[in-house]
């Protein structure tokens, strides 16, 4: 990252002006403010994911046909290409001598997920399981705004499934209202998963 900084880093136009600092400290200091941006990366990825696929129409209705069916309190949803969800996060470190903030450096944090075909196992009206047997994750690390970002890494193929513990209670807005999330291009509703004796969340 440090090779993707502004030529003169990230501390020296905003410093040399008011304190007299050698080039070794300019360097010293853009490092310190490189590592505490880099706690940005320490945050779960799963709970925006599973939102933004709880804002599925067709998610909603399942979450609906659970609460409503004493018969069939469990559906398993099959989304074929959803649409990718995608999240961003805007920080700032903020430089202090002495107890006094002298200067702000703003980054941001932009995280997309690509899937396949994913499977959202939907219980009383809730988010249990999700699978996806095929997505990509895709981040970008970017300090104000600038390009190319610090850092921006290919995109790598996984699979993945998260069992939630707790379920995440799937938000069912009016029955007149326009979902915000575009339908992919097939659904299709499975029979309930089999539910394994004594299996544990993680």
């Amino acid at each position: 990252m440090a090779r993707h900084l502004p030529p003169d880093g990230l501390t020296a136009e905003r410093m040399r002006g008011r304190f007299h600092l050698r080039d070794a400290t300019l360097r010293l200091l853009d490092s310190r403010i490189l590592k505490a941006a880099l706690e940005s990366f320490n945050q779960d990825i799963a709970g925006p994911l599973v939102s933004g696929l709880g804002a599925y129409q067709r998610v909603t209705e399942a979450a609906r046909e659970t609460l409503s069916s004493a018969e069939q309190p469990e559906v398993t949803v099959v989304l074929v290409d959803p649409y990718p969800v995608t999240w961003s996060d805007r920080f700032e470190v903020e430089l202090s001598v002495d107890g006094d903030p002298v200067a702000k450096f703003p980054f941001r944090l932009d995280v997309g997920v690509n899937l396949g075909e994913t499977s959202v196992v939907v219980r009383k009206g809730a988010i249990e399981v999700v699978a996806c047997e095929l997505f990509s994750l895709a981040v970008s690390f970017t300090f104000a705004d600038l390009t190319p970002p610090l850092w921006a890494p290919e995109p790598r193929p996984m699979s993945a499934r998260l069992v939630l513990d707790p379920p995440l209670v799937v938000p069912l807005p009016a029955d007149k209202e326009a979902t915000k999330v575009p339908e992919p291009r097939r659904a299709t509703v499975l029979p309930p998963v089999p539910r394994a004796a004594g299996a544990s969340h993680r």
